[in-house]
């Protein structure tokens, strides 16, 4: 929603002003993206005073990133997926920020990733796609987004005759387990199995945009059940508010040794 007040600012004064920022989480960057980058070409970018926030800003966002390496033994930065290039990402990856995660937290990460990856290829239509992480060691925490501009949850699911009362609908269902994909398919329950491995798993917080809804979820301790927290934005609201896409992002604990088994399922 910050995201979607800094865009509509840009839209009405021409300028996104980000000087007071003092800190700019890693995914919610691969939300503003697209204008960062229209309002640069158009010098139209009031960056941020604190120099370590404009490096890493300006860092992380070189498009020269978007080919070629992907990044160092901590991050990813903003690097377009392609269908070619797809199978790869996260096993160079998990190689990439691997030494710093035990093997049931490089395991579950790997999964996680390539299960995303795999809805973005098969089912999203998209003509732009990209990923983004940043590993903490020394905070053990890991976060990371996958952003796509393809066809939304909510419309794939109406051109395959789901029904739902409104887009945050269509996202429960989707974390649910409700899928477009045959159900002899190998992977049934994609994004049900990825916040559960995420959220329970790696106890850590989730969030999905896509059309005019959002739905996250955070760790909650055993026995107590997980709740979404959702937020839609009415169907007259502003263009502003509807993400054309789907975008995913995830921040968990590196320092835990889950059973990545014992959160799938088939």
């Amino acid at each position: 929603m910050k995201s979607v007040k800094l865009i509509s600012s840009y839209r009405v004064s021409r300028t996104l002003d980000l000087k007071d920022e003092k800190w700019i989480t890693p995914s919610m960057l691969l939300l503003l993206k697209n204008t960062i980058f229209e309002a640069k070409h158009k010098g139209r970018y009031v960056p941020p005073k604190d120099e370590k926030v404009m490096g890493y800003l300006d860092f992380i966002t070189d498009e020269s990133g978007f080919v070629g390496s992907f990044g160092g033994t901590t991050y990813i930065r903003i690097s377009r997926i392609t269908d070619s290039n797809a199978d790869s990402i996260a096993s160079k990856i998990t190689g990439m920020v691997g030494t710093n995660l035990n093997s049931e937290s490089r395991e579950a990460l790997n999964y996680s990733i390539d299960e995303l990856l795999a809805n973005v290829i098969e089912h999203s239509q998209y003509k732009n796609s990209f990923i983004m992480l940043q590993n903490y060691p020394s905070l053990h925490t890991l976060e990371f987004s996958i952003m796509d501009d393809g066809i939304s949850i909510p419309v794939n699911f109406r051109n395959h005759g789901i029904s739902f009362e409104n887009d945050c609908e269509s996202l429960e269902k989707a974390i649910q387990g409700v899928s477009t994909k045959d159900e002899n398919g190998e992977r049934g329950f994609g994004l049900h199995s990825v916040f559960e491995v995420m959220t329970r798993g790696l106890q850590g917080e989730g969030i999905i945009v896509s059309g005019r809804g959002i739905l996250s979820r955070k760790f909650r301790a055993k026995g107590v059940k997980s709740l979404n927290e959702l937020f839609y934005y009415p169907e007259d609201s502003d263009e502003t508010t509807v993400f054309k896409g789907c975008y995913v992002a995830f921040r968990v604990k590196t320092n835990l040794s889950p059973d990545l088994y014992e959160y799938l399922e088939y």
